[in-house]
Protein backbone atom coordinates (compact mmCIF):
# COMPACT_ATOMS: atom_id res chain seq x y z
CA UNK A 1 0.00 0.00 0.00
CA UNK A 2 0.92 3.44 -0.75
CA UNK A 3 2.36 6.11 1.80
CA UNK A 4 -1.08 8.49 1.86
CA UNK A 5 -0.66 12.08 3.23
CA UNK A 6 -3.23 12.12 4.81
CA UNK A 7 -3.74 8.72 6.11
CA UNK A 8 -7.50 8.97 5.68
CA UNK A 9 -9.09 10.64 3.05
CA UNK A 10 -10.54 13.78 5.15
CA UNK A 11 -14.64 13.44 5.74
CA UNK A 12 -14.93 16.90 4.43
CA UNK A 13 -14.29 16.01 1.01
CA UNK A 14 -16.86 17.09 -1.38
CA UNK A 15 -15.44 15.66 -4.78
CA UNK A 16 -16.43 12.08 -5.17
CA UNK A 17 -14.14 11.25 -7.86
CA UNK A 18 -11.30 12.51 -4.99
CA UNK A 19 -12.64 9.91 -2.64
CA UNK A 20 -12.83 6.84 -5.04
CA UNK A 21 -9.23 7.98 -6.09
CA UNK A 22 -7.78 8.04 -2.78
CA UNK A 23 -9.25 4.40 -2.43
CA UNK A 24 -7.52 3.33 -5.71
CA UNK A 25 -3.72 4.69 -5.27
CA UNK A 26 -3.60 3.47 -2.02
CA UNK A 27 -4.64 0.29 -2.67
CA UNK A 28 -2.95 0.07 -5.99
CA UNK A 29 0.58 1.62 -5.10
CA UNK A 30 3.13 -0.32 -3.03
CA UNK A 31 4.75 1.28 -0.28
CA UNK A 32 7.82 2.74 -2.69
CA UNK A 33 5.29 5.71 -3.47
CA UNK A 34 3.88 8.31 -1.09
CA UNK A 35 0.99 10.15 -2.83
CA UNK A 36 -0.15 13.80 -1.37
CA UNK A 37 -3.41 14.55 -1.53
CA UNK A 38 -4.64 18.34 -2.16
CA UNK A 39 -2.11 20.01 -2.05
CA UNK A 40 -2.22 23.99 -2.95
CA UNK A 41 0.35 26.02 -4.72
CA UNK A 42 1.36 29.78 -5.65
CA UNK A 43 3.71 30.40 -8.44
CA UNK A 44 4.92 33.90 -8.50
CA UNK A 45 6.75 33.36 -11.79
CA UNK A 46 4.55 34.90 -13.94
CA UNK A 47 3.76 38.70 -13.87
CA UNK A 48 0.53 37.97 -11.91
CA UNK A 49 0.60 35.50 -8.91
CA UNK A 50 -1.28 32.07 -10.34
CA UNK A 51 -2.85 29.78 -7.67
CA UNK A 52 -3.95 26.05 -7.62
CA UNK A 53 -4.26 22.79 -6.77
CA UNK A 54 -3.11 19.37 -7.46
CA UNK A 55 -5.68 16.78 -6.40
CA UNK A 56 -3.20 13.66 -5.96
CA UNK A 57 0.94 14.21 -5.91
CA UNK A 58 2.99 11.29 -6.50
CA UNK A 59 6.46 11.02 -5.46
CA UNK A 60 8.93 8.49 -5.86
CA UNK A 61 12.46 8.32 -5.58
CA UNK A 62 13.61 6.30 -8.75
CA UNK A 63 10.36 7.57 -10.71
CA UNK A 64 10.24 10.62 -10.37
CA UNK A 65 6.62 12.83 -9.89
CA UNK A 66 3.13 12.74 -11.62
CA UNK A 67 0.41 15.67 -10.71
CA UNK A 68 -3.25 13.95 -11.40
CA UNK A 69 -6.02 16.20 -11.68
CA UNK A 70 -9.60 13.91 -11.25
CA UNK A 71 -13.32 14.88 -12.35
CA UNK A 72 -16.69 13.34 -11.13
CA UNK A 73 -19.00 12.50 -13.94
CA UNK A 74 -18.50 12.11 -17.52
CA UNK A 75 -17.00 15.77 -17.96
CA UNK A 76 -16.68 16.58 -22.29
CA UNK A 77 -14.42 18.80 -24.91
CA UNK A 78 -16.05 21.16 -27.00
CA UNK A 79 -13.70 21.49 -29.48
CA UNK A 80 -15.14 25.08 -31.33
CA UNK A 81 -15.56 26.79 -28.06
CA UNK A 82 -12.12 25.18 -26.21
CA UNK A 83 -14.04 25.02 -23.02
CA UNK A 84 -14.74 21.59 -20.89
CA UNK A 85 -18.05 20.96 -19.61
CA UNK A 86 -20.05 18.71 -17.05
CA UNK A 87 -22.79 16.87 -16.70
CA UNK A 88 -25.13 19.81 -16.77
CA UNK A 89 -23.10 21.44 -19.63
CA UNK A 90 -21.56 24.20 -17.21
CA UNK A 91 -18.15 25.17 -18.02
CA UNK A 92 -15.07 23.74 -15.29
CA UNK A 93 -11.57 24.49 -15.95
CA UNK A 94 -9.64 21.98 -18.29
CA UNK A 95 -8.20 19.40 -15.94
CA UNK A 96 -5.20 18.41 -18.67
CA UNK A 97 -4.48 22.09 -18.06
CA UNK A 98 -4.57 21.73 -14.58
CA UNK A 99 -2.66 18.90 -13.79
CA UNK A 100 0.47 20.22 -16.52
CA UNK A 101 0.27 23.30 -14.37
CA UNK A 102 1.00 21.73 -11.16
CA UNK A 103 3.35 19.41 -12.51
CA UNK A 104 5.68 22.07 -14.01
CA UNK A 105 4.89 24.33 -10.86
CA UNK A 106 6.05 22.36 -8.11
CA UNK A 107 9.20 20.69 -10.23
CA UNK A 108 10.34 24.79 -10.44
CA UNK A 109 9.78 25.14 -6.50
CA UNK A 110 11.17 22.02 -5.55
CA UNK A 111 14.61 22.58 -8.22
CA UNK A 112 14.85 25.69 -6.08
CA UNK A 113 14.29 24.59 -2.85
CA UNK A 114 15.96 21.28 -2.66
CA UNK A 115 19.29 20.94 -3.76
CA UNK A 116 19.37 16.99 -4.96
CA UNK A 117 16.26 17.45 -6.87
CA UNK A 118 17.65 20.46 -8.98
CA UNK A 119 21.12 18.13 -8.76
CA UNK A 120 19.27 14.72 -9.96
CA UNK A 121 16.53 16.04 -12.34
CA UNK A 122 14.03 13.43 -11.51
CA UNK A 123 11.45 12.99 -14.47
CA UNK A 124 7.91 14.97 -14.29
CA UNK A 125 4.58 14.60 -15.70
CA UNK A 126 0.92 14.84 -15.33
CA UNK A 127 -2.55 12.84 -15.74
CA UNK A 128 -6.13 12.85 -15.43
CA UNK A 129 -8.54 10.78 -13.79
CA UNK A 130 -11.97 10.31 -14.56
CA UNK A 131 -12.98 7.44 -12.34
CA UNK A 132 -16.82 7.48 -13.22
CA UNK A 133 -16.08 7.19 -17.00
CA UNK A 134 -15.63 4.01 -18.81
CA UNK A 135 -15.06 4.91 -22.05
CA UNK A 136 -13.68 7.82 -24.73
CA UNK A 137 -16.25 9.07 -27.95
CA UNK A 138 -14.58 11.45 -30.18
CA UNK A 139 -11.43 12.93 -31.26
CA UNK A 140 -8.56 13.85 -28.28
CA UNK A 141 -8.00 17.33 -28.41
CA UNK A 142 -4.31 18.38 -29.08
CA UNK A 143 -2.81 18.68 -26.04
CA UNK A 144 -4.42 15.34 -24.27
CA UNK A 145 -2.75 11.48 -25.33
CA UNK A 146 -4.84 8.54 -24.75
CA UNK A 147 -1.40 7.59 -22.21
CA UNK A 148 -2.38 10.63 -20.01
CA UNK A 149 -6.12 9.88 -19.75
CA UNK A 150 -7.08 7.44 -17.06
CA UNK A 151 -11.03 5.83 -16.61
CA UNK A 152 -12.28 3.42 -14.29
CA UNK A 153 -11.48 -0.03 -15.97
CA UNK A 154 -7.99 1.38 -15.86
CA UNK A 155 -7.84 1.94 -12.00
CA UNK A 156 -7.70 -2.08 -10.77
CA UNK A 157 -3.86 -1.41 -12.94
CA UNK A 158 -2.70 1.72 -11.46
CA UNK A 159 0.69 1.45 -10.51
CA UNK A 160 1.01 -0.14 -14.11
CA UNK A 161 -0.54 2.50 -15.88
CA UNK A 162 1.54 5.07 -13.50
CA UNK A 163 4.78 3.81 -14.11
CA UNK A 164 4.23 3.45 -17.95
CA UNK A 165 3.68 7.29 -18.47
CA UNK A 166 6.73 8.17 -16.21
CA UNK A 167 8.50 6.50 -18.10
CA UNK A 168 7.49 7.84 -21.47
CA UNK A 169 8.12 11.09 -19.70
CA UNK A 170 12.01 13.24 -20.38
CA UNK A 171 14.39 13.03 -17.58
CA UNK A 172 17.12 10.85 -15.88
CA UNK A 173 15.75 7.57 -15.92
CA UNK A 174 16.76 6.56 -12.48
CA UNK A 175 16.45 9.54 -10.19
CA UNK A 176 18.19 7.91 -7.61
CA UNK A 177 17.20 10.53 -4.99
CA UNK A 178 19.12 8.73 -1.29
CA UNK A 179 16.37 8.18 1.25
CA UNK A 180 17.38 11.39 3.18
CA UNK A 181 16.32 13.42 0.02
CA UNK A 182 13.50 12.06 -0.80
CA UNK A 183 12.34 12.78 3.02
CA UNK A 184 13.79 16.24 2.34
CA UNK A 185 11.64 16.77 -1.13
CA UNK A 186 8.54 16.00 1.03
CA UNK A 187 9.42 18.08 3.93
CA UNK A 188 9.44 20.59 1.66
CA UNK A 189 6.02 20.26 0.27
CA UNK A 190 4.72 19.80 3.14
CA UNK A 191 6.66 22.17 6.06
CA UNK A 192 5.91 22.61 9.71
CA UNK A 193 4.55 26.07 9.90
CA UNK A 194 3.68 28.52 12.21
CA UNK A 195 2.73 32.14 13.34
CA UNK A 196 4.91 33.40 16.32
CA UNK A 197 4.98 36.66 18.23
CA UNK A 198 8.46 37.54 18.81
CA UNK A 199 9.36 37.88 22.95
CA UNK A 200 9.97 41.29 22.18
CA UNK A 201 5.91 41.36 21.11
CA UNK A 202 5.26 39.24 24.08
CA UNK A 203 7.07 41.56 26.63
CA UNK A 204 4.86 44.46 25.48
CA UNK A 205 1.67 42.63 26.01
CA UNK A 206 3.06 41.02 29.84
CA UNK A 207 4.51 45.24 30.48
CA UNK A 208 0.96 46.54 29.75
CA UNK A 209 -0.60 44.07 32.34
CA UNK A 210 1.89 45.05 34.87
CA UNK A 211 1.03 48.51 34.56
CA UNK A 212 -2.21 47.85 35.14
CA UNK A 213 -1.51 45.89 38.61
CA UNK A 214 0.55 48.57 39.66
CA UNK A 215 -1.95 51.58 39.36
CA UNK A 216 -4.41 49.72 40.90
CA UNK A 217 -2.47 49.91 43.95
CA UNK A 218 -2.75 53.37 44.47
CA UNK A 219 -6.08 52.77 45.54
CA UNK A 220 -3.96 52.15 48.62
CA UNK A 221 -3.97 55.70 49.17
CA UNK A 222 -7.83 56.39 49.45
CA UNK A 223 -7.35 54.77 52.87
CA UNK A 224 -4.41 56.04 54.09
CA UNK A 225 -3.71 59.64 53.97
CA UNK A 226 -6.03 59.83 56.88
CA UNK A 227 -2.90 59.23 58.94
CA UNK A 228 -0.12 61.46 59.92
CA UNK A 229 1.87 58.34 60.50
CA UNK A 230 2.33 55.31 58.66
CA UNK A 231 4.06 52.40 57.58
CA UNK A 232 3.62 51.15 54.01
CA UNK A 233 5.13 47.43 54.17
CA UNK A 234 5.08 45.15 51.16
CA UNK A 235 7.25 42.75 49.20
CA UNK A 236 9.88 43.59 46.57
CA UNK A 237 7.90 44.95 43.61
CA UNK A 238 4.39 45.32 45.65
CA UNK A 239 4.75 49.19 44.16
CA UNK A 240 5.91 50.55 47.19
CA UNK A 241 7.90 53.41 45.09
CA UNK A 242 4.92 54.06 43.15
CA UNK A 243 2.86 54.70 45.98
CA UNK A 244 5.41 56.83 47.36
CA UNK A 245 5.40 59.02 44.69
CA UNK A 246 1.99 58.92 43.98
CA UNK A 247 1.41 60.19 47.52
CA UNK A 248 3.84 62.71 46.96
CA UNK A 249 2.04 64.21 44.10
CA UNK A 250 -1.12 64.55 45.73
CA UNK A 251 -0.09 65.87 48.68
CA UNK A 252 2.16 68.44 46.76
CA UNK A 253 -1.22 69.15 44.79
CA UNK A 254 -3.17 70.13 47.97
CA UNK A 255 -0.43 73.12 48.72
CA UNK A 256 2.05 70.94 51.03
CA UNK A 257 5.74 71.11 51.24
CA UNK A 258 6.96 67.66 50.47
CA UNK A 259 10.09 65.62 50.74
CA UNK A 260 11.16 62.61 48.79
CA UNK A 261 13.98 60.28 50.66
CA UNK A 262 15.37 57.54 49.41
CA UNK A 263 18.44 55.68 50.40
CA UNK A 264 20.27 54.66 46.72
CA UNK A 265 21.41 57.40 44.77
CA UNK A 266 20.31 55.89 41.38
CA UNK A 267 16.85 55.81 42.63
CA UNK A 268 16.86 58.94 43.65
CA UNK A 269 17.37 60.05 39.98
CA UNK A 270 14.89 57.69 38.73
CA UNK A 271 12.45 59.23 41.18
CA UNK A 272 13.40 63.11 39.83
CA UNK A 273 13.39 61.94 36.68
CA UNK A 274 9.87 60.21 37.31
CA UNK A 275 7.84 63.27 38.63
CA UNK A 276 9.50 65.28 36.03
CA UNK A 277 8.06 63.12 33.37
CA UNK A 278 4.75 63.67 35.12
CA UNK A 279 4.73 67.67 35.39
CA UNK A 280 5.10 67.53 39.33
CA UNK A 281 7.07 70.34 40.43
CA UNK A 282 7.89 71.65 43.77
CA UNK A 283 8.88 68.83 45.10
CA UNK A 284 12.02 68.08 46.39
CA UNK A 285 14.35 64.41 46.47
CA UNK A 286 16.72 63.71 47.90
CA UNK A 287 18.98 60.62 48.66
CA UNK A 288 19.89 60.83 52.34
CA UNK A 289 23.34 61.69 52.28
CA UNK A 290 22.65 63.69 49.65
CA UNK A 291 20.24 65.63 52.13
CA UNK A 292 22.84 66.07 54.95
CA UNK A 293 25.45 67.56 52.38
CA UNK A 294 22.85 70.01 51.43
CA UNK A 295 21.78 71.05 54.74
CA UNK A 296 25.36 71.15 55.76
CA UNK A 297 26.25 73.64 52.73
CA UNK A 298 23.03 75.94 53.45
CA UNK A 299 23.95 76.21 56.94
CA UNK A 300 27.56 76.95 56.21
CA UNK A 301 29.13 73.57 57.10
CA UNK A 302 30.28 70.77 55.30
CA UNK A 303 32.06 67.58 56.30
CA UNK A 304 34.52 65.67 54.05
CA UNK A 305 34.80 61.68 54.16
CA UNK A 306 37.86 60.07 54.49
CA UNK A 307 39.40 57.75 51.63
CA UNK A 308 37.85 54.23 52.09
CA UNK A 309 35.02 55.33 54.97
CA UNK A 310 33.16 52.53 56.50
CA UNK A 311 29.75 52.26 56.54
CA UNK A 312 30.30 52.93 60.30
CA UNK A 313 31.09 56.39 59.00
CA UNK A 314 28.39 56.94 56.85
CA UNK A 315 25.50 55.60 59.53
CA UNK A 316 26.54 57.86 61.85
CA UNK A 317 28.51 61.55 60.92
CA UNK A 318 26.30 62.43 58.55
CA UNK A 319 23.35 62.25 60.31
CA UNK A 320 25.07 63.67 63.47
CA UNK A 321 25.86 66.54 61.77
CA UNK A 322 22.70 67.14 60.27
CA UNK A 323 20.57 66.39 63.80
CA UNK A 324 23.18 69.62 65.06
CA UNK A 325 22.18 72.28 62.12
CA UNK A 326 18.86 71.09 61.44
CA UNK A 327 17.67 73.75 64.01
CA UNK A 328 19.29 76.29 61.90
CA UNK A 329 17.68 76.08 58.54
CA UNK A 330 14.99 77.44 57.22
CA UNK A 331 14.20 74.12 55.32
CA UNK A 332 10.53 72.83 56.39
CA UNK A 333 8.43 70.41 55.18
CA UNK A 334 4.51 69.56 55.84
CA UNK A 335 4.80 66.01 54.50
CA UNK A 336 8.01 63.87 54.42
CA UNK A 337 8.15 60.52 52.23
CA UNK A 338 10.55 57.59 52.97
CA UNK A 339 11.29 55.50 50.77
CA UNK A 340 14.00 52.46 51.50
CA UNK A 341 12.97 52.37 55.15
CA UNK A 342 14.88 49.07 55.96
CA UNK A 343 17.60 50.81 54.66
CA UNK A 344 18.13 54.26 57.01
CA UNK A 345 19.59 53.80 60.43
CA UNK A 346 18.02 54.32 63.87
CA UNK A 347 19.99 57.81 63.90
CA UNK A 348 18.41 58.90 61.11
CA UNK A 349 15.19 59.47 61.95
CA UNK A 350 15.69 61.84 64.59
CA UNK A 351 17.04 64.89 62.17
CA UNK A 352 14.26 63.62 59.36
CA UNK A 353 11.24 64.42 62.14
CA UNK A 354 12.96 67.60 62.75
CA UNK A 355 12.31 68.71 59.71
CA UNK A 356 8.65 68.68 59.75
CA UNK A 357 7.36 72.26 59.54
CA UNK A 358 4.65 70.85 62.51
CA UNK A 359 5.70 67.89 64.34
CA UNK A 360 2.04 67.43 65.63
CA UNK A 361 0.25 67.95 62.13
CA UNK A 362 3.25 67.05 59.64
CA UNK A 363 3.29 63.53 57.69
CA UNK A 364 5.42 61.10 58.02
CA UNK A 365 4.50 58.17 56.21
CA UNK A 366 7.60 54.67 55.64
CA UNK A 367 7.62 52.74 52.79
CA UNK A 368 9.91 49.17 53.46
CA UNK A 369 10.43 45.84 53.10
CA UNK A 370 12.38 43.88 56.24
CA UNK A 371 13.46 41.52 53.79
CA UNK A 372 15.86 43.81 51.55
CA UNK A 373 17.76 44.85 54.64
CA UNK A 374 20.95 43.36 53.07
CA UNK A 375 22.97 46.15 54.90
CA UNK A 376 22.08 44.79 58.71
CA UNK A 377 21.28 48.48 60.18
CA UNK A 378 19.28 48.62 62.88
CA UNK A 379 16.31 50.55 61.86
CA UNK A 380 14.80 51.78 65.10
CA UNK A 381 11.81 53.52 63.25
CA UNK A 382 10.51 56.65 64.78
CA UNK A 383 6.86 54.62 65.24
CA UNK A 384 5.35 50.83 64.89
CA UNK A 385 2.41 51.56 63.83
CA UNK A 386 -0.24 52.53 61.72
CA UNK A 387 1.00 50.07 59.66
CA UNK A 388 -0.97 48.84 56.33
CA UNK A 389 0.23 45.79 53.75
CA UNK A 390 0.51 45.60 50.53
CA UNK A 391 -0.46 41.43 49.21
CA UNK A 392 0.43 41.88 45.85
CA UNK A 393 3.39 41.69 44.09
CA UNK A 394 2.96 44.05 41.03
CA UNK A 395 6.23 44.15 38.83
CA UNK A 396 6.81 40.48 38.31
CA UNK A 397 5.57 37.83 36.10
CA UNK A 398 3.89 35.13 38.10
CA UNK A 399 6.77 33.11 37.21
CA UNK A 400 9.33 35.41 38.69
CA UNK A 401 7.41 36.20 41.58
CA UNK A 402 6.92 32.37 42.63
CA UNK A 403 10.99 32.34 42.58
CA UNK A 404 10.99 35.86 44.37
CA UNK A 405 8.65 34.54 47.07
CA UNK A 406 10.46 31.49 47.71
CA UNK A 407 13.85 33.28 48.24
CA UNK A 408 11.70 35.71 50.37
CA UNK A 409 10.33 33.36 52.76
CA UNK A 410 6.99 35.42 51.81
CA UNK A 411 3.38 34.98 51.31
CA UNK A 412 3.04 37.76 49.08
CA UNK A 413 0.45 37.16 46.38
CA UNK A 414 0.13 37.63 42.59
CA UNK A 415 -3.53 38.69 41.39
CA UNK A 416 -5.79 36.19 39.79
CA UNK A 417 -4.94 38.48 36.64
CA UNK A 418 -1.65 39.09 36.70
CA UNK A 419 0.61 37.96 33.45
CA UNK A 420 2.34 34.24 33.84
CA UNK A 421 5.08 35.26 31.93
CA UNK A 422 7.96 32.60 31.35
CA UNK A 423 9.75 30.76 34.04
CA UNK A 424 13.14 31.56 35.43
CA UNK A 425 16.18 30.27 33.98
CA UNK A 426 18.65 28.76 36.53
CA UNK A 427 21.89 28.07 34.69
CA UNK A 428 24.87 26.56 35.91
CA UNK A 429 28.36 27.21 34.56
CA UNK A 430 31.66 25.82 36.04
CA UNK A 431 34.06 28.61 35.40
CA UNK A 432 34.49 32.37 34.64
CA UNK A 433 34.88 31.63 30.84
CA UNK A 434 31.94 29.43 30.41
CA UNK A 435 29.76 31.91 32.11
CA UNK A 436 31.26 34.61 29.56
CA UNK A 437 30.18 32.62 26.72
CA UNK A 438 26.63 31.50 28.23
CA UNK A 439 25.74 35.44 28.39
CA UNK A 440 27.08 36.57 25.23
CA UNK A 441 24.98 33.65 23.12
CA UNK A 442 22.00 34.78 25.41
CA UNK A 443 22.34 38.33 24.28
CA UNK A 444 22.33 37.01 21.12
CA UNK A 445 19.38 34.93 21.05
CA UNK A 446 17.51 37.58 22.77
CA UNK A 447 18.60 40.99 20.76
CA UNK A 448 19.23 39.11 17.67
CA UNK A 449 16.45 36.76 17.60
CA UNK A 450 13.75 37.52 19.91
CA UNK A 451 13.64 40.86 18.97
CA UNK A 452 14.46 42.92 22.70
CA UNK A 453 16.80 46.20 22.88
CA UNK A 454 19.74 46.02 24.54
CA UNK A 455 18.69 48.64 26.87
CA UNK A 456 15.96 46.21 27.96
CA UNK A 457 18.54 44.00 29.50
CA UNK A 458 20.68 44.68 32.43
CA UNK A 459 23.22 42.51 33.86
CA UNK A 460 22.95 42.09 37.95
CA UNK A 461 25.94 40.55 40.14
CA UNK A 462 27.75 40.62 43.41
CA UNK A 463 31.02 42.10 42.45
CA UNK A 464 31.45 45.88 41.77
CA UNK A 465 32.57 46.21 38.00
CA UNK A 466 36.17 46.70 38.42
CA UNK A 467 36.43 42.63 39.79
CA UNK A 468 32.97 41.27 37.81
CA UNK A 469 33.84 39.19 34.37
CA UNK A 470 33.55 42.09 32.02
CA UNK A 471 36.20 44.28 33.70
CA UNK A 472 38.92 43.36 31.57
CA UNK A 473 37.25 42.37 28.69
CA UNK A 474 34.04 44.29 28.65
CA UNK A 475 32.97 43.01 24.70
CA UNK A 476 30.75 39.92 24.61
CA UNK A 477 30.53 39.50 20.74
CA UNK A 478 28.46 42.48 19.65
CA UNK A 479 27.72 43.64 22.96
CA UNK A 480 29.92 45.56 25.25
CA UNK A 481 29.07 45.61 28.69
CA UNK A 482 29.10 49.18 30.79
CA UNK A 483 29.50 50.02 34.36
CA UNK A 484 26.27 51.93 34.59
CA UNK A 485 22.91 51.32 36.19
CA UNK A 486 21.26 53.40 33.17
CA UNK A 487 20.72 51.72 30.23
CA UNK A 488 23.67 52.55 27.54
CA UNK A 489 23.71 53.56 23.79
CA UNK A 490 23.23 50.89 20.71
CA UNK A 491 24.75 47.67 21.61
CA UNK A 492 25.67 48.38 25.38
CA UNK A 493 24.29 46.55 28.24
CA UNK A 494 24.65 47.69 31.62
CA UNK A 495 25.91 46.14 34.35
CA UNK A 496 25.53 47.06 37.98
CA UNK A 497 25.55 45.22 41.92
CA UNK A 498 22.52 44.74 43.27
CA UNK A 499 23.73 47.57 46.20
CA UNK A 500 23.09 50.43 43.49
CA UNK A 501 20.32 48.74 41.58
CA UNK A 502 18.34 48.11 44.82
CA UNK A 503 14.73 50.11 44.15
CA UNK A 504 15.37 49.58 40.34
CA UNK A 505 14.34 47.63 37.58
CA UNK A 506 14.63 45.86 34.41
CA UNK A 507 12.54 44.25 31.29
CA UNK A 508 15.01 41.43 31.61
CA UNK A 509 17.78 41.00 34.11
CA UNK A 510 20.54 38.66 34.42
CA UNK A 511 21.78 37.36 37.27
CA UNK A 512 25.68 36.42 37.48
CA UNK A 513 28.67 35.34 39.84
CA UNK A 514 26.25 33.28 41.75
CA UNK A 515 28.76 31.10 44.15
CA UNK A 516 31.58 33.12 42.65
CA UNK A 517 34.61 34.26 44.65
CA UNK A 518 33.47 37.21 45.98
CA UNK A 519 35.91 40.86 46.47
CA UNK A 520 33.47 40.91 49.60
CA UNK A 521 35.37 39.09 52.04
CA UNK A 522 32.89 37.96 55.28
CA UNK A 523 29.95 38.81 52.79
CA UNK A 524 28.59 35.37 50.87
CA UNK A 525 25.86 35.87 48.99
CA UNK A 526 23.05 34.94 50.78
CA UNK A 527 18.94 33.93 50.25
CA UNK A 528 18.15 37.90 51.08
CA UNK A 529 20.77 39.03 48.52
CA UNK A 530 19.08 36.70 46.05
CA UNK A 531 16.00 37.60 46.91
CA UNK A 532 16.35 41.17 46.35
CA UNK A 533 18.74 40.66 43.04
CA UNK A 534 15.84 38.50 41.31
CA UNK A 535 12.96 40.82 42.14
CA UNK A 536 14.57 43.46 39.65
CA UNK A 537 13.29 41.67 36.87
CA UNK A 538 9.84 42.62 35.34
CA UNK A 539 9.31 40.45 32.78
CA UNK A 540 12.04 37.68 32.48
CA UNK A 541 14.99 36.26 34.68
CA UNK A 542 18.16 34.28 33.85
CA UNK A 543 20.75 32.94 36.72
CA UNK A 544 24.06 32.20 36.18
CA UNK A 545 25.36 29.91 39.15
CA UNK A 546 28.02 27.81 40.16
CA UNK A 547 27.46 24.10 40.87
CA UNK A 548 25.62 23.59 44.24
CA UNK A 549 25.69 27.67 45.21
CA UNK A 550 21.67 27.22 45.08
CA UNK A 551 21.38 23.96 46.91
CA UNK A 552 21.20 25.79 50.43
CA UNK A 553 19.35 29.15 48.91
CA UNK A 554 16.19 26.99 47.57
Amino acid sequence: MARMIPKQCPPETASAAERHLFTALEKGLDSTYTVIHSLPWLDRSRRFLQEGECDFLLLHPDKGLLAIETKTGEPRYDGPTKNWLNERGKRIDDPFLQAQSSAHVLDRLLQERVQAWKKTRPRIAHAVVFPHAEKTIGSFPLHVTPEILLLRPDLDRIQAHVERILTERAGTPHALLSPEAFQDVVRHLLPIFQVASTLSLQLEDQQAGLVRLTRSQSEVLRYVTRNRRLIVQGCAGSGKTMLAMEAAVRMRQEGARVLFLCFNIPLASEVQRSLQARGAKGIDVFYFHALCTQVLRETGRTFKAPENATQEFWDTVPPSLLDEVVGSTSRRYDAILVDEGQDFAGLWWIPIEKLLADAARGYLYIFLDPNQNIFNRDQGLPFTEPIVHLPFNCRNTVQIARLVHKLGNIQAESPEFAVEGRPPVLREVRTDDEEREEIRKLLHELVQNQGLQSRQITLLGFHRFPHSLFARQPELGRFRIIDSVSPGGHGEVNYATLYRFKGLEADCVIVTGVGADSDRPGQPVGRRHLYVTCSRARLLLTVFHRPGALQSLL
